[in-house]
């Protein structure tokens, strides 16, 4: 477990991709491999590290350009996700 924390701070420290980026990707990640119950957590780090509500609606639509249908529900997660973080600009995003 240990070696595995010491990799996800690697993973997330500033390096050629910025820590946004990084979490961006995550998303994407996660979105694609339907990761239930986690699309809450990588918004909220996404949003954390500086991201906007419009990166992650295009990581939302990366994400179901690359995984199909099924990545449609876990977009539905991140964009409920969104609105309870009350993120969404007022101009709609």
């Amino acid at each position: 477990m240990q070696n595995f924390s010491e990799l996800q701070s690697v993973c997330k420290a500033d390096g050629a991709l910025s820590p946004r980026v990084k979490e961006l990707i995550s998303l994407g990640a996660a979105l694609t491999m339907g990761g239930h119950g986690s699309i809450a957590f990588y918004v909220h780090n996404a949003l954390t590290a500086g991201a906007s509500s419009k990166e992650i609606l295009e990581t939302m639509a990366v994400a179901i350009s690359m995984g199909g249908s099924g990545s449609i529900i876990t977009a539905c997660e991140a964009l409920e996700a969104l609105e309870q973080f009350a993120i969404f600009e007022k101009d709609g995003a």
